[in-house]
């Protein structure tokens, strides 16, 4: 049987062990993201996306 358990504790520990990588991979795929060319659609001269 392994030590994880799921209680809180435990979750909050693995919440500070590794916040700071997920923030960091967070903030990458931002920057990424935002600065990526958007590709011009076909036979939409003004097509603004929306979600």
């Amino acid at each position: 049987k392994g030590y994880f358990d799921g209680s809180s504790i435990d979750i909050i520990y693995l919440q500070y062990i590794y916040m700071n990588i997920i923030c960091i991979h967070v903030q990458t795929f931002v920057q990424v993201h935002n600065t990526h060319c958007i590709q011009h659609q076909r036979n939409q001269e003004h097509y603004l996306p929306t979600s």
